[in-house]
């Protein structure tokens, strides 16, 4: 006999996402990213997946306007931590 199995039933080839970012937040931090979502009317992690998406495209277009003006952007422009940039590991 066959044992059932508890949980959803596993998606199909695809539609997984294979991959897991943890962070660490302070408790107002964390209120303030569950509000947001709630706000949205989103599951925390939809919610966070499309703010960090968003934040990926518009770095990728602040770069390519950049780059597109012959600007030469500062060193930490995308790499300081602020909105869209990525602290340096």
């Amino acid at each position: 006999m066959r044992k059932t199995r508890i949980g959803r039933p596993k998606l199909p080839k695809g539609q997984t996402k294979g991959s897991v970012i943890t962070i660490r937040l302070q408790k107002a931090e964390r209120k303030a990213v569950g509000d947001a979502a709630d706000l949205a009317g989103e599951k925390l992690s939809e919610w966070a997946r499309n703010a960090l998406l968003t934040a990926a495209a518009t770095a990728k277009i602040g770069a390519a306007e950049t780059e597109a003006a012959g600007i030469e952007p500062h060193p930490t422009a995308y790499t300081d931590g602020g909105p869209g940039g990525v602290k340096p590991r």
